[in-house]
């Protein structure tokens, strides 16, 4: 059998008030937790993207910014079911977990539910899953996951090399820039998926009173927003304001060389 060794069990059903619909956050926690070697929890990923007072379904694509923000692409491939199979061993074989839909098997049948895993081994005519409603391992031959994969999709977790911006400071976590502010979850993702290092936040992440439920970040030269509907966008600070800020942060050098001098 090829597997990936030590390939974390991580449980959904962790304290979350939504954790017993919250099995793509672990099946992602487990994948991310086996590519970064860093712990992750179900509850953690989820508030972390829709925030700790959702409750309901979830879905892959909301987590992209995030697990891009973590070091780790997450992406879609699609085929029928016998091509999804074949490409999750490749993947499986090149150190890729994936993420699985399949009907939820702890419904009744024609329910219409769906539930998510990841798959991280396989042999010659099965492949296994965690799954996070019990955090333990399901193999199945490849013509029953041919017949139940959903969607015609499987989502594929690759370790990536993020790019820091010049004098920024990253801890796995927390991106800090030299303004002394820093970003965190789906905006660090966003500046660490291409930035230019002058463009540094001048506040903390703070509740958008633009978008209930949003948050937003305001940047020497742009705003980088966030709500579920949208994930992490960004925009354009009016030219004044940001000439405003450049001339405040202007004036401050010259403070702190008055006092140095």
């Amino acid at each position: 059998m090829t597997t990936l060794q030590n390939f974390p069990m991580v449980s959904q059903r962790d304290g979350d008030k939504n954790a017993d619909l919250d099995c793509v956050a672990g099946a992602l926690a487990s994948c991310m937790e086996y590519l970064l070697r860093r712990h992750y929890t179900a509850s953690e990923i989820k508030d972390a993207v829709y925030g700790p007072g959702y409750t309901g379904g979830t879905a892959a694509i909301k987590y992209v910014d995030y697990a891009r923000g973590q070091g780790v692409l997450l992406y879609p491939l699609n085929g029928n079911g016998g091509q999804l199979v074949a490409t999750m061993k490749s993947m499986i074989a090149s150190g890729h977990p994936c993420l699985i839909t399949e009907p939820d098997p702890y419904m009744p049948a024609g329910s219409g539910y769906t539930h998510v895993c990841a798959a991280y081994a396989f042999d010659s005519a099965s492949i296994t899953v965690m799954d996070p409603w019990t955090d333990a391992p399901v193999k199945k031959s490849d013509g029953t996951w041919a017949a139940q994969l959903q969607d015609n999709q499987v989502w594929i977790l690759e370790k990536d090399d993020v790019m820091i911006p010049t004098n920024w400071k990253d801890d796995g976590k927390t991106l800090t820039a030299p303004s002394g502010h820093s970003c965190r979850d789906g905006f660090r993702g966003k500046v660490l998926a291409g930035w230019e290092a002058s463009d540094q936040p001048q506040e903390q992440e703070h509740g958008d009173d633009t978008t209930p439920g949003g948050t937003m970040q305001t940047f020497t030269r742009t705003i980088l927003r966030w709500n579920t509907r949208d994930g992490v966008t960004v925009h354009s600070l009016p030219a004044t304001t940001a000439d405003e800020q450049v001339q405040a942060l202007q004036d401050k050098l010259n403070q702190i060389k008055q006092i140095a001098s």
